[in-house]
Order: structure tokens, then sequence, then C-alpha cells
């Protein structure tokens, strides 16, 4: 009898020590799982800051293609003023008066089609701009995700940032 009393006593005594690490183990990975939360939040939060940064950085890019198409106009306009002093300065020659006219013409060709090519890329290298519009003109999360085939996230994330 004083054996299987012995033989319990050291199984609970081997029992309470495993049931002891156990323990120790448990709170080890509360402890990480604490840390890997607070290092998401941080990251989420960086994630944020990065997109609206992104967002700024497109809408600079737009305004500065903007800007660089007025500044094309008005060289295109500068142009044309020096083809007009040079034409003065020439005899009247109608053979020259068609040439000037099938190269203004080109030029507009060509300048409207530039015109036409930025806003294209401009809108193409910012995707989510017409999406923010949406979302600052009242948009849901689930019209971003069915209309521009955001992900949800990405749907939050705008709503946050821009809503």
């Amino acid at each position: 009898m004083n054996e299987v009393l012995l033989i319990v006593s050291m199984l609970t005594i081997v029992i309470m020590l495993v049931l002891g690490w156990l323990l120790v183990e448990n709170y080890k990975l509360k402890k990480s799982v604490s840390a890997v939360r607070y290092y998401l939040e941080q990251s989420n939060k960086d994630m944020a800051g990065l997109c609206s940064a992104a967002v700024v950085v497109d809408n600079k890019v737009l305004e500065n293609r903007e800007k660089l198409a007025a500044v094309l106009d008005v060289l295109a306009d500068i142009e044309r003023g020096e083809e007009i002093e040079a034409l003065d300065n020439q005899a009247f020659d109608p053979q020259f008066e068609v040439q000037e006219q099938s190269v203004e013409q080109e030029e507009n060709e060509a300048h409207e089609q530039y015109v036409i090519d930025e806003q294209h890329e401009s809108q193409e290298e910012q995707p989510y701009y017409n999406a923010i519009q949406q979302v600052r003109d009242g948009a849901t999360e689930e019209e971003l995700i069915k209309q521009f085939g955001l992900s949800r996230d990405e749907a939050v994330l705008l709503m946050r940032l821009h809503g």
C-alpha cells in the first residue's frame, strides 16, 4: 500500500511540474502574441501613411503633368509666333502658305494627341484617383469593390483616409 501511495505521489509531483512548465510556456506565448499584435498595428499604421503619401504624390504628378501641358502650349504658341514673323519677312508665296497651313495642322494634331495621351497616362498612373473621388462623393465600400475591383481592405483604407 505504501508503494502505491509513493507512486501516486511521484506521479502527482511530475504532473504538477508539467503543469507548471505548461503555464510558463503559455505566458511566454501570450507575450509573443502581444508583441506580434503591436508590430502588426504599427505596420498597418505605416501602410496607411504610405498609401496617403502615395495619393499625395499621385496628385502632385497630375498637377505637374497639367503644368507641363500648359508650358508646352505656351511653347507651341511661341513657335507659331516665330513662324509668323518668318512669313512676314518673306515675300508672299501661295505654295509656302499651303505648306504653313499643313505644318500648323500637323502641329495641332500632334498636340491634341499628346494631351489625350497625357490624360490617359495620368489616369492609368493614378489607379486610386477615381476611387478617391467616389469616396469623397459618398460611395460605399461595396460600390468601390464592384466599380473599381478593389479588395475589401483597399476599400476600407480608402474610406478611412478620404471618407
